[in-house]
């Protein structure tokens, strides 16, 4: 019996190391930022064209991940590092993605994680000369622990100043408020995509699905201020006897289309001969 392994390809637009926010003006004209969700900031002759000819401004730079140890303490990881000048130009706005873990941990006090945090941020901005003007927190946060992580942002604010504060809202969270609640920011981002499921191999796109996203949606408007974030990427998910096995980066399908041993089978879809 020969085992049949099938890649589906999920792609959108092009494959980038920058993830598009549109920012909704009142003229109707979107303002083009993008997230750099790397823990080295270097900006390539390529993205900095494909900035250049958006007329970006701003640029959504991840600072660093946190997450808990098995002893259940808060940790830093993945820790930003900026390399050349040619960032320099942009407003930068610091992320920091928070697992939904750090904040069931009894272990992790909200006042305590906001002190940590702001000091960490404070001495990157301090070593590259940045005074950022706004702060973003990611964190698909629960109904469970949106207590802890709406105090966390509250302290931080009151540790940071005068500079806007923001966090994602996942799908989730933009369809229930009344279980998930409001967080204690000047306004969101929502994250619009990421939508379908992965582990069926009939999906035709799990980045981006606007039937299933729209389902979201019906809710009405959500009770904050909101951006929207839009998936510039694309990535190969690989199947074997009907069950996913990996996930794999790809900046296009001409790489599959390229293997001797894949034979197309259907629109973005490859099975091994």
């Amino acid at each position: 019996m020969i085992l049949k392994i099938r890649v589906r390809l999920k792609n959108l637009l092009l494959l980038s190391l920058l993830s598009l926010v549109g920012c909704q003006a009142e003229q109707g004209e979107a303002n083009i930022a993008f997230y750099y969700w790397k823990s080295t900031l270097r900006l390539s002759e390529q993205e900095q064209a494909v900035l250049k000819d958006n007329g970006v401004k701003r640029l959504f730079v991840k600072y660093l991940d946190v997450d808990v140890n098995p002893d259940e303490q808060a940790y830093p990881k993945a820790s930003i590092r900026f390399e050349g000048e040619a960032w320099r130009p942009y407003e930068i706005v610091p992320c920091v993605f928070i697992t939904n873990r750090t904040f069931e941990s009894e272990a992790v006090s909200p006042s305590g994680l906001a002190g940590q945090v702001w000091n960490y941020l404070k001495q990157v901005n301090d070593k590259y000369q940045l005074q950022p003007a706004e702060y973003q927190f990611d964190c698909d946060w629960t109904a469970s622990t949106r207590d802890k992580y709406f105090a966390f942002l509250q302290h931080f604010r009151r540790l940071q100043g005068e500079a806007a504060l923001s966090s994602t809202i996942r799908l989730h969270q933009y369809r229930y408020p009344q279980q998930t609640g409001l967080p204690p920011v000047d306004k969101g981002v929502l994250m619009y995509y990421n939508m379908g499921d992965i582990g069926d191999k009939a999906e035709t796109n799990s980045i981006l699905n606007n039937e299933k996203g729209q389902a979201y949606l019906q809710s009405g408007k959500y009770p904050l201020e909101l951006d929207v974030a839009l998936p510039l990427f694309s990535w190969a998910l690989l199947y074997r006897l009907g069950e996913l096995q990996a996930i794999i980066n790809l900046p296009g399908e001409s790489v599959l289309a390229r293997q001797a041993q894949l034979e197309k089978v259907g629109p973005g879809l490859y099975e091994v001969k």
